[in-house]
């Protein structure tokens, strides 16, 4: 016992006292470090997924998979900043009768929106992202596991169904074609791990704009309180 309290005092003071010192340091540092991570967790919109600084962007590209909300989020968005937001099938993608618009004329278009200073996108399609990209200041990724999207798709088809809701440029969803190929559930399937996959792409890629990964409905409201703490 009393070699014992001898090599204790040994240790915290005179010939060891160095170990206390470097411990000291190193919980110290551990302690600041874990703060660091909480507060980066807890303020998802001061920065993006790979910790670069977002500030105030002006040119906002939302991406998710179908059904994630896209276009009531930047109609939100717009709402907090004045940023004029565009809903991309309405303006773009679709003509009346559910007609895609000619893609050579779905570019003069997105071109001419995204030459401006300010804009929100609910979406980009691959066949004209790279004329979106280069501009955009902040891409807003709604990555929801399939549960929350898939249902929240299924709730707004069958209101939709039920009431002769329009869907885009006064096209609106049957029965014959949620039923179909062409249906927009379909197109959830078939898009998903895609989708997912490009967000993952660009959280990895420095080059890239930088990325807000959003998990949660709940993570959208936090995020849309801290951004309108800002405005």
């Amino acid at each position: 016992m009393c070699r014992l309290r001898a090599a204790t005092t040994e240790i915290t003071s005179g010939r060891y006292g160095w170990l206390r010192s470097a411990t000291s340091a190193y919980a110290s540092s551990v302690v600041r470090s874990c703060c660091a991570l909480r507060v980066q967790n807890e303020s998802v919109s001061e920065s993006d997924g790979r910790g670069a600084q977002v500030g105030h962007p002006r040119r906002i590209l939302l991406y998710g998979v179908t059904g994630s909300g896209k276009t009531t989020l930047a109609r939100r968005i717009e709402a907090i900043t004045g940023l004029p937001s565009h809903s991309i099938d309405d303006e773009v993608g679709w003509l009346p009768d559910w007609v895609e618009r000619p893609r050579d004329q779905q570019r003069d278009l997105v071109s001419q929106i995204v030459s401006s200073e300010e804009w929100v996108l609910d979406t980009a399609y691959g066949h004209w992202r790279d004329l979106v990209l280069p501009r955009t200041e902040l891409i807003v990724a709604l990555d929801y596991p399939r549960r929350v999207s898939l249902t929240r798709l299924l709730r707004r088809t069958t209101r939709r169904l039920l009431t002769a809701e329009q869907a885009c440029n006064g096209n609106k969803e049957t029965l014959r074609r949620a039923l179909s190929i062409q249906s927009i559930v379909v197109w959830h399937f078939r898009s998903f791990a895609n989708k997912r996959a490009q967000v993952v792409a660009w959280l990895a890629d420095s080059s890239a704009p930088p990325v807000v990964q959003i998990r949660s409905p709940q993570e959208v409201e936090n995020w849309l309180a801290a951004l309108e703490a800002r405005y």
